[in-house]
């Protein structure tokens, strides 16, 4: 039987930390939920970054950072993890006493925040029961590549037959989620968890960003009944309406260049912000 470890743990010695996060960005918007969600947000400094991702990639909103004096987030990568060889993505967790890299990983950054920083505080709710924590663990590594991921390889698709095999098999997964959803209120009965974190951050970008920028076309979330309400459900939940913006999310996708391991790609070189 295959086992799902917890993710990497965060040392709270390290405090204080700085969050470096973007409004569209879904696997920070996990980390902002967990934080709105627990009552924990004004005890995490966070550093944003600008909507529109160019060539250089993300740049800090403010012009520049208070820890580094950077206005880029590789510099911060360079700075705070010099010699080791990263990706410049968001979510990323630094500790502002040392300096240094503590976290590129959101479901680690997630699960200190459910935690409550590691035990430091507590919290409005518990994300990670401790009876669920190993189903937690193996659903939200399977939303993460199944379902958040999975959107990205369909968008980023070459040719037309990985793109249609890609598209069907992301499609048959939700109707996964949808038949699990039919008869439950969260992913996990009436509680909600880390794990509604990871699929709600998909689902609320779905039609307005993946289906006609990245072509997750067959159907809508708001064709799937059990989904559609399931949405409704999460974000209605206390301090859910904090951790995202639409207007900021919608001008990150359709303005900003898309960095893959192959490339730099445009999937919308007119800039036109669909209405």
């Amino acid at each position: 039987m295959t086992t799902y470890p917890d993710p990497r743990p965060i040392d709270p010695s390290k405090a204080p930390f700085r969050l470096y996060a973007a409004w569209g960005c879904p696997f920070c918007h996990r980390v902002l939920a967990g934080l709105h969600l627990t009552g924990l947000a004004d005890r995490m400094r966070i550093t944003w970054m600008k909507d529109i991702k160019r060539d250089d990639g993300w740049e800090i909103a403010d012009g520049q950072d208070p820890v580094f004096g950077a206005s880029l987030i590789k510099q911060i990568y360079a700075a705070a993890a010099p010699g080791e060889n990263h990706r410049p993505a968001v979510p990323i967790l630094v500790s502002e006493r040392s300096r240094e890299l503590v976290s590129t990983e959101s479901p680690a950054m997630l699960r200190f925040v459910s935690t409550g920083f590691a035990g430091q505080y507590s919290t409005r709710i518990d994300l990670c029961p401790d009876d669920l924590r190993q189903e937690i663990n193996a659903l939200s590594s399977w939303l993460h590549e199944h379902i958040n991921r999975a959107v990205y390889t369909v968008g980023f698709s070459l040719e037309q037959s990985d793109y249609e095999r890609k598209t069907y098999r992301l499609f048959e997964d939700l109707d996964a989620m949808e038949q699990r959803l039919s008869d439950s209120d969260f992913l996990f009965g009436d509680r909600l968890t880390e794990s509604d974190l990871f699929l709600f951050a998909t689902l609320r970008r779905f039609d307005v960003v993946y289906s006609p920028l990245f072509r997750c076309s067959l159907k809508r979330v708001a064709d799937y009944p059990a989904l559609s309400g399931y949405l409704s459900r999460v974000a209605e939940q206390p301090g859910m309406s904090d951790s995202f913006n639409l207007e900021h999310t919608k001008r990150h996708y359709f303005k900003s260049l898309i960095h893959t391991n192959a490339g730099t790609l445009d999937p919308n070189p007119s800039g036109i912000v669909p209405i």
